[in-house]
């Protein structure tokens, strides 16, 4: 875990000096976060949610509020508040967030809606 994580690291400080408002850097805060968030320890849960916070920041700055990008965001911050911190209210809102961005943007029927 240790070496994934430093390259995790490495990405994000790359990307922080190509641009502190990229989409590129928005996935690497989620992928770190993603390895954080499973590792059982409160500190690390903690600095997951910040950096999804930070990449749902990003993306809302650069795609706009209503986004399928900003979609992702929300439900990868709902499944950490889901799966991490059991707020399942929480977690719920977000999800619905994201879903109704996913139905105003794709064809409600589409399996994009669905992601």
């Amino acid at each position: 875990r240790a070496q994934v994580e430093a390259l995790y690291r490495r990405a994000i400080a790359i990307r922080e000096r190509v641009g502190p408002h990229s989409p590129q850097l928005a996935a690497s805060l989620t992928n770190l976060s993603v390895l954080l968030g499973r590792s059982g320890d409160a500190a690390d849960e903690a600095e997951a949610e910040r950096l999804l916070r930070r990449g749902l920041a990003i993306r809302e700055r650069v795609f706009g509020q209503e986004h399928p990008e900003v979609a992702h965001s929300l439900h990868s911050l709902a499944n950490h508040y889901q799966f991490q911190r059991k707020d399942f209210t929480r977690a719920e809102g977000l999800y619905e967030r994201a879903l109704r961005m996913r139905e105003q943007y794709y064809e409600r029927n589409s399996d994009r809606v669905a992601q």
